[in-house]
């Protein structure tokens, strides 16, 4: 109804199907220059989408990993403390500095069967 008046696309207006339609009608009357310009400026504005939602998988799968990293080096502490085996404050840190999941892994392992906390750090030749 008042579409002819419109001078630019109302900035409250919902992305949908008459967002599209208003943002057509405006390309209608670009020159080729603006049009140029106008998709140089949405091919940006859409790789800073794709970055932003990239970085923020990232984030979350580096999160993740720091998270289980954490809870990894926690069931060590847990199990020595189970079996009775005192953890010094140097191997405490040691552990909950490590953020290899896989020797994580390895000293959880060995925490079920060490009599002290050493024997978790102990490398097999």
């Amino acid at each position: 109804m008042h579409t002819p008046d419109l001078t630019e696309v109302p900035a409250e207006l919902p992305p949908g199907p008459h967002r599209a339609a208003l943002e057509l009608a405006n390309e209608a009357t670009f020159s080729p220059q603006e049009l140029d310009a106008y998709r140089k400026v949405m091919d940006e504005i859409q790789q800073l989408r794709e970055y932003g939602e990239a970085k923020r998988t990232e984030g979350e799968a580096a999160g993740f990993e720091k998270g289980q990293a954490a809870g990894k080096a926690e069931a060590v502490l847990a199990v020595l403390a189970a079996r009775g085996i005192a953890v010094d404050d140097k191997s405490q840190a040691r552990i909950l500095a490590c953020t290899d999941a896989g020797t994580l892994d390895q000293w959880i392992g060995r925490a079920t069967t060490a009599s002290v906390v050493e024997a978790v750090f102990a490398t097999t030749l």
